[in-house]
């Protein structure tokens, strides 16, 4: 049996049936010949010019996927075969960067930089040149300059103030932040009683503002409010109140949540209601504030309070509870989803060019993942015209990381919001078992549909995977090791993400959950159980996400709901699934579509 079959048995010996998928499983090996499977099939877009002859395409094929495997000897046998060698570039970065199937000399190096200092690894090359220069060898080219890094972002879903409020007119504005961070860091450390002390320290309030004074009380008594000490985090939101009404906005906020959880119903509402009110509040806290003043008025038979706070809610649709709230207001919704069309101006502008001529033979072949890279070396030398007709291309040819950060560089220079690059989705061959919005939603906020990201604890791929969550959910331990690099082939990400979020769903701490489940994805499902002994959320889904101890844990659940919501919309999805969060004690947060029966054509 081959590495390949043995990967594709291990990895998925668990299913009687499924989709083979990913450059990986689009080979299979009989009688000593190479077949290529039709991996690409749907992927290759006949509408564009056609560099490359049909032999060429197979065999590309079939050289990439035979090194992804490690299988560097097949491969080198089938090179000699190509009549086209615009893409050698591309394998022989593959197989010099291999992981454990090559060790590439300095001089193999240095010689491909040579010949490729255009190429999307070029610096990856040159990095790796510099490790493996000899003393005495002369230095290799440089990679060219002008590549477009980095990714689209989600908008945060949290505020904190600015502190110093201005640096105009303060004496010592390095001292005032210095304080800002120690008083951070306490909170941050579990020890918001010391931060308080810090912070009511003549020598420390001598340098803040009353407005910077509130703001920091206040996030002192969000943090006693995290760690479970209501009564003083009312205590201590009210002193932030009392130095500055106006902009105590973290205390009002942090005191609205305590009062709340410690059912003082009356107390809660007089704070959130006058958060909501406060025109000048940051939309975040607003819209907060609202919606659960919008909870209390329901809980209260206040139908007039309710339809109020509900509408300056729903002002902010940007923003999580304002999200919710125009959902649940019955209010029609319409998102510009409209399809872009492709310029013969800029096809013809690629065809002229080195690195776009590779990439129309890379979608040729059906690799959007390596033909989105070159373009990121294209965009540097593009007109603003181009850079706008590459953000449609990247839409209309499957490379949905690049459009997301071209669609969020556009945004951010006009305010223009071009929502099918800004929610894009990749094709796959993985059949999906559950809402593709999930999917999606997840992968916008883990790696922004980059397949090659990486954290800094090693998860890897769209889906932002942990090896050993990979090894665990395949029951292949090589992907601990040796098998670690398949974690960026997308179809194999995906397709162990979506296992392992199915694994999630299934388990007594999620239990249907989607709050749960995300917060199980990001943090991890010990977390979660944990959590869950320790708060007292009374059924309360939204509790339950304000009370959760990790900031950013908090973020990522409001985060990738919004995007669900918006992949619900670009798929024409009801917004009434999430309504159940809306009626606080006794709603379950069982969403309807987590077990809806989907699947992709």
């Amino acid at each position: 049996m081959t590495l390949l079959q043995r990967l594709v048995t291990s990895v998925y010996s668990s299913k009687t049936s499924f989709l083979l998928f990913g450059l990986i499983l689009g080979i299979i090996f009989s009688s000593g010949n190479i077949i290529a499977e039709e991996y690409y099939e749907g992927f290759i877009d006949t509408s564009l010019p056609q560099p490359l002859k049909d032999s060429d395409v197979k065999l590309y094929q079939q050289i990439f996927a035979l090194q992804e495997i490690g299988e560097i000897e097949k491969a080198d046998m089938l090179v000699g075969q190509l009549s086209n060698r615009i893409l050698v570039g591309h394998i022989q970065s593959q197989k010099y960067l291999h992981p454990n199937a090559w060790r590439s000399s300095y001089d193999e190096l240095r010689t491909w930089l040579s010949n490729y200092s255009d190429h999307p690894h070029a610096s990856r090359i040159s990095w790796l040149a510099k490790k493996r220069k000899p003393k005495s060898a002369s230095n290799p080219d440089s990679p060219k300059k002008g590549y477009l890094n980095g990714v689209g972002q989600n908008k945060p879903q949290r505020w904190r103030a600015s502190i110093p409020e201005s640096y105009t007119g303060r004496a010592s504005p390095r001292q005032t932040a210095s304080i800002a961070y120690q008083v951070r860091r306490s909170n941050l450390q579990r020890e918001p009683t010391n931060a308080n002390k810090f912070l009511s320290n003549p020598s420390s309030l001598r340098f803040l503002t009353p407005s910077e004074e509130a703001h920091l009380r206040g996030e002192i008594a969000h943090a006693y409010f995290i760690y479970g000490l209501d009564d003083k985090a009312i205590i201590t939101a009210r002193q932030a109140i009392s130095k500055s009404p106006k902009t105590a906005y973290m205390g009002y906020w942090a005191a609205g949540l305590a009062s709340y959880r410690s059912y003082q119903y009356d107390l809660a509402g007089i704070f959130f209601r006058t958060l909501a009110d406060m025109e000048d509040a940051p939309d975040l806290l607003r819209s907060s504030a609202a919606f659960w003043a919008y909870r209390l008025s329901l809980r209260e038979n206040d139908p007039e309070n309710a339809i109020k706070f509900l509408n300056i809610a729903k002002n902010f649709p940007d923003c999580f509870y304002g999200m919710m709230a125009l959902q649940i207001s019955g209010q029609k919704i319409f998102v510009d989803f409209r399809q872009p069309e492709d310029t013969d101006d800029f096809v013809s502008w690629l065809s002229e060019t080195r690195g776009g001529r590779r990439v129309l033979a890379l979608l040729q072949i059906g690799d959007w993942a390596k033909a989105s890279r070159e373009l990121r070396y294209l965009y540097g030398q593009a007109s603003s015209v181009q850079r706008h007709d590459m953000m449609m291309f990247a839409v209309t040819h499957n490379m949905p990381g690049l459009a997301f950060r071209l669609a969020d560089l556009h945004f951010r220079d006009t305010g223009e919001a071009f929502n099918l690059a800004l929610y894009p989705q990749p094709e796959t061959h993985v059949n999906f078992d559950i809402d593709p919005a999930i999917i999606y939603g997840i992968i916008r906020k883990e790696s922004s549909f980059y397949p090659l990201a990486r954290s800094q604890v090693r998860a890897s791929g769209l889906m932002q995977i942990m090896p050993a969550t990979a090894a665990f959910i395949s029951k292949d331990r090589r992907f601990l090791n040796v098998n670690r690099h398949l974690l960026n082939n997308p179809d194999i990400n995906l397709k162990l993400g979506q296992d392992y979020i199915l694994h999630l769903l299934e388990t007594a701490v999620v239990d249907q959950h989607l709050f749960k489940l995300l917060i199980a994805y990001n943090a991890g499902p010990g977390n979660l159980n944990k959590w869950l002994k320790k708060i007292d959320y009374r059924e309360d889904s939204f509790l339950l996400l304000e009370s959760i101890p990790a900031r950013e844990t908090r973020g990522y659940v409001k985060c990738v709901t919004m995007n669900i919501w918006m992949y619900r919309m670009k798929e024409g999805g009801s917004a009434s699934d999430f309504r159940t969060f809306v009626a606080g004690e006794g709603s379950s947060g069982e969403i309807a579509f987590l077990k809806a029966d989907v699947s992709s054509d």
